[in-house]
């Protein structure tokens, strides 16, 4: 009899998961570690990829004083403090260190965060499979990328791509209730910002709208990180699109047209 085969259906693997990632999957609810391993477990079992899941790590700016088994805490600067930076550099350190050592066949990755590609590419090349944790609206990456370049990028680097409902984590709604209600002050952001804008600034940033569907990166992540201060928490992808609409309105409000139809000055 061949004894071998049992083992390979079930790689040993182990979860990087972002705190503040699975808090916007679930909606704005506090997300708990407690039967965490059991939503990443079935997430590997729905992708076909049964697994035995080795430990979890959980990188948050919040030391809940748990104690769990197969289970560390990584306690990371608070997000809006660096823009997710640390975060991601520790996530990134650690899924490295997995690969060079050999000490699993599968990671799950809980982040939307796309400075990770370049450590995914590397842990891949190492024999790493690389699967990265998302929910239902993630599906469609094509129209991921409209939204939500990043996301989008991040989830095309993976080997598998994990889908899981938000009711796996825990519901937000009275946090969803909340942010709707702060929304106006996102809005009053948005104006406020763009009134900062000195001419020439302003100028050249409606001349890059006009030619694009989407929003600088730079500039993006810079108004997320203030939509995330005025609403309390993290945006998900319609709040993300809603923010982004709000920016070009906002700045291409009194932009002049542009194109062929208008001659350029001639000199005599």
């Amino acid at each position: 009899m061949n004894h071998r085969k049992p083992l390979t259906q079930r790689d040993r693997s182990v979860a990087l998961l972002d705190a503040r990632y699975l808090s916007w999957l679930a909606h704005g609810a506090r997300v708990g570690r407690h039967g965490l391993a059991h939503v990443v477990a079935r997430a590997l079992d729905g992708a076909g990829l049964p697994s035995l899941l080795l430990r979890t790590y959980w990188y948050s700016d919040r030391d809940d004083g748990l104690t769990l088994d197969d289970q560390t805490q990584r306690l990371v600067p608070n997000y809006d403090a660096d823009g997710g930076a640390s975060v991601a550099a520790a996530m990134a350190s650690d899924l490295l260190a997995l690969a060079q050592r050999g000490a699993c066949e599968t990671v799950v990755i809980a982040s939307d965060d796309d400075r990770l590609v370049g450590a995914i590419e590397e842990a891949k090349l190492h024999g790493l499979r690389v699967c990265v944790l998302g929910d239902e609206g993630m599906s469609d990456l094509s129209a991921l990328a409209e939204e939500d370049a990043s996301s989008a990028r991040l989830l095309r680097q993976a080997d598998r791509r994990l889908l899981i409902h938000a009711s796996a984590l825990g519901q937000g709604g009275a946090g969803a209730r909340e942010a709707s209600e702060a929304w106006p002050r996102v809005q009053e952001m948005v104006n406020a910002w763009w009134l900062e804008r000195d001419p020439d600034e302003a100028a050249l940033l409606q001349q890059t709208l006009q030619s694009s569907h989407g929003l600088p990166q730079d500039l993006d992540r810079l108004m997320l990180a203030r939509a995330r201060a005025a609403l309390g928490r993290t945006l998900d992808i319609a709040e993300k699109r809603q923010l982004r609409n709000l920016v070009r309105e906002a700045a291409l409000a009194d932009a002049a047209p542009t194109g062929d139809g208008m001659p350029d000055d001639e000199e005599d």
